[in-house]
């Protein structure tokens, strides 16, 4: 009975052991997988800082230099503008007067010439 006994203790035991073994190797796989996970997150945490303290600020950085230089332009190109308008009525009033000034010297030179026949009229009455 001591052996048939002990050799149901032993099935027992092994069958025992199995399942722990099982166990145990679940629980190895699970670590292993939970290790895996972990290197994973610390991977996508640095990577997630990296974009937060590094990509994003010069991304920002570069934004605003352009949203700068663009507004630099703008105010460049309005005070061209406003220098060629400038320009323009200047030259349009020298135009103006230039005109005025030729209109007055073809009417003095027509005034000129009007005196100077009627002297010539004159002339030819009295004599």
């Amino acid at each position: 009975m001591g052996i048939t006994g002990g050799g149901q203790t032993l099935n027992v035991t092994k069958k025992h052991f199995y399942e722990f073994l099982k166990k145990i190797v679940e629980i190895a796989t699970l670590q292993t997988s939970y290790l895996t996970i972990d290197e994973c997150l610390k991977i996508t945490n640095r990577r997630v800082n990296a974009l937060e303290y590094i990509v994003v600020p010069r991304i920002e950085y570069v934004i605003k230099y352009i949203y700068t230089e663009l507004d630099e332009r703008s105010k460049e190109e309005k005070f061209k503008i406003k220098k060629i308008l400038a320009n323009k009525r200047k030259h349009k009033e020298l135009e103006e007067l230039q005109k005025e000034l030729e209109d007055a010297r073809i009417s003095k030179h027509e005034d000129n010439i009007f005196e100077s026949e009627q002297e010539d009229e004159d002339e030819k009455l009295f004599k």
